[in-house]
């Protein structure tokens, strides 16, 4: 049975040879600690009303996230366009949301894009007994109904209405929430309704199907493009309600708003690859008014784009997102941009001709052996007898010292201890 000072040394010896192992273990789990933050276990979105095309999508977005583990809350909002100032708002708890309008980057800092994700046309239902309208000029002194005041449609409509000449001074404009915009309409007391939503929606499917309503045709929709820069000219096809009868029975060109996915600037890698993902499985096989492949896109420039949400429309998803749970993988990606900088360093280090690895170690060594040897010399010349462990040091460190070719200032230390060894008749055989 060996003593219990030889046990010590052992185990000693073993933690010194393990050190870097022991350090790396250590440091790892103190940078996952302090340094990289796991994914949230929740986030909040907020859409507009619903039954509309964001509400839709935060569902879709509550759909895929779920089942990764990160529980999603959505808030609904008729007031769209203020939307953007509840994420922007550090204080707040929104997460993502969604704008058609332009941000103004300097009141809005906490801002980024995901990216678009959609056309939504400017629809204007009005009612079949107008005969074919083609100008909102036609539209002067009728009844209108718009979504509330502080919406992204009406924030659309009301500056292109002006621009034919339609104003509140000769025209009776009401505004109404969405659940409630299209019952006037069918019973008579409107004429026109304005509605910003995606082509699919089921609010405008189920208009565009109505034999009373027509839905307005914008030959001018090139010229408006060029006028307001965040409407874009598209077209809805011919039959895209219905083949027979053909709704609508022939192709109607519309002006449309691209729908983004607004984030916080500062959120987490593993929610933005997540939506990401989410965005490109849900709108990148196109709808009635754009092509497959034509969204996801970072398309408006008025709102920066997210950093994470520009790395995936350069490389896609990476691998580590790909193959790997959520959690795990931003752990990686935290690593990732450790370990670039450690690698472009490391050349330089060399180069400075610093103290390398092994040199490191083996000052570290000698003064490891300094001090052992000194608190053996100490103990002879205190007169107290060495212990077996005492004896196990002397002897590893003798024989690591055969071995090495430089002169090594331990040698001078044991021969001081061998010569009191051999004086006190305690020589270790």
């Amino acid at each position: 049975m060996q003593p219990r000072g030889s046990f010590t040394l052992i185990a000693v010896n073993l933690i010194w040879r393990l050190r870097r192992v022991l350090l790396l273990v250590l440091l790892v789990l103190l940078i996952v600690g302090l340094l990289a933050p796991l994914p949230p276990r929740s986030i909040t979105i907020e859409s507009g009303p619903e039954g509309g095309t964001w509400h839709q999508a935060a569902l879709k977005f509550r759909d895929y996230l779920e089942p990764e583990g990160i529980k999603v809350y959505i808030r609904t909002n008729n007031a769209t366009l203020a939307i953007v100032n509840d994420v922007d708002d550090p204080s707040s708890d929104i997460d993502v949301s969604f704008a058609v309008q332009p941000v103004d980057t300097a009141r809005f800092p906490n801002i980024t894009t995901l990216g678009s994700t959609e056309y939504q046309p400017l629809f204007v239902f009005y009612r079949a007994s107008f005969g074919q309208i083609t100008s909102l000029s036609a539209l002067r002194g009728a009844r209108l109904i718009l979504p509330p005041q502080n919406s992204a449609t009406t924030a659309a409509a009301l500056p292109l209405l002006r621009a034919f000449g339609v104003t509140p001074n000769d025209t009776t404009i009401t505004y109404h929430p969405l659940s409630e915009l299209v019952a006037p309409l069918l019973s008579g007391q409107a004429d026109a309704a304005f509605v910003m939503l995606a082509a699919g929606s089921p609010v405008i499917r189920e208009l565009a199907l109505r034999d009373d309503l027509r839905i307005m045709d914008f030959p001018q929709a090139k010229a408006i493009e060029r006028t307001f820069p965040s409407l874009h000219a598209t077209v809805l096809p011919r039959a895209s309600y219905s083949l027979s009868p053909e709704m609508p029975a022939a192709d109607i060109r519309l002006v449309a708003a691209t729908s983004d996915v607004a984030v916080r600037k500062q959120l987490h890698p593993a929610i933005a690859y997540l939506l990401l993902q989410a965005m490109s499985d849900e709108y990148s096989k196109g709808d009635l008014t754009s092509s497959e492949g034509e969204f996801p896109a970072p398309r408006n420039r008025q709102i920066p784009l997210n950093k994470n949400a520009d790395n995936y429309y350069r490389g896609g998803l990476p691998w580590a997102y790909r193959v790997l749970p959520v959690w795990l993988a931003s752990i990686i990606g935290f690593y990732i941009v450790l370990i670039i900088p450690i690698a472009v360093l490391l050349p330089v280090y060399n180069w400075l001709n610093l103290p390398g690895g092994d040199e490191i170690y083996a000052k570290v060594q000698r003064y490891v052996w300094l001090l052992t040897l000194r608190a053996i010399e100490r103990r002879l010349d205190a007169g107290v007898p060495l212990l077996h462990s005492h004896k196990r040091a002397l002897a590893l460190i003798v024989l690591a010292l055969q071995a090495e070719v430089a002169e090594n200032p331990c040698e001078q230390v044991v021969e001081r201890i061998k010569t009191k060894l051999e004086n006190a008749e305690q020589v270790p055989a």
